[in-house]
């Protein structure tokens, strides 16, 4: 996520798994995907751990943003771990 200078926040949609939009949305891994199941219909089955950008992109305009955004970095889990 980058900051603009009008103060807009640009956001790549990428490919995303549960955890990592859970993260994004600040749920549970549970409550995201009772969210998605609502939707899958138009989401689509998931291939692998990934959602794939078009996906994504259903999904937030299916459930819509957040107020907040919280940046989800899996590299940086994995260094936690």
């Amino acid at each position: 996520m980058e900051q603009t200078e009008q103060g807009y926040i640009k956001f790549h949609v990428k490919p995303y798994t549960i955890t990592g939009l859970a993260k994004i949305y600040g749920l549970n891994r549970k409550t995201m995907k009772l969210w998605i199941k609502k939707i899958e219909i138009h989401v689509g089955e998931r291939t692998g751990y990934y959602y794939t950008p078009r996906q994504v992109r259903v999904i937030f305009d299916r459930v819509a943003l957040p107020d907040v955004i919280f940046e989800y970095d899996s590299a940086e889990k994995r260094a936690q771990n």
